[in-house]
């Protein structure tokens, strides 16, 4: 695994395999947690991931651990013309979608997301 990034001592490295991508595995001392990077320009009535047969193996590989892979979706905004917002899915819901007034309130701003990533891993 590559190692991208150590943040309070969560170290956060790149999950490589045939068929994954965009997902990196954020750990601290025994606490580990995956997520699946996506980015959507625009919200749309559902929002589902689009998720390839491997990673569903992967998703499956993870449930049978007791291990989870979270999605974290990013939000472009209109006005910024940048991903400012972002909002968790868990995989069953990345797996059938989610109604846009599920989504809507689950937005925040990045420094949220950091601060959730944070206490997930405490």
């Amino acid at each position: 695994m590559l190692s991208l990034l150590t943040l309070d001592e969560i170290v956060v490295t790149a999950v490589p395999g045939y068929g994954l991508h965009d997902i990196s595995k954020y750990t601290k001392g025994q606490q580990v947690v995956y997520i699946k990077h996506v980015f959507v320009s625009k919200i749309h009535s559902v929002v589902k991931p689009n998720i390839t047969a491997e990673e569903i193996d992967f998703l499956r590989r993870l449930d049978q651990m007791h291990q989870y892979c979270y999605f974290l979706v990013y939000v472009k905004n209109k006005g910024t013309g940048k991903y400012d917002h972002a909002f968790f899915m868990d995989d069953a819901e990345a797996i059938k979608g989610l109604e846009v007034q599920e989504v809507t309130p689950r937005l925040k701003r990045l420094d949220i997301i950091s601060q959730v990533i944070r206490s997930v891993l405490v």
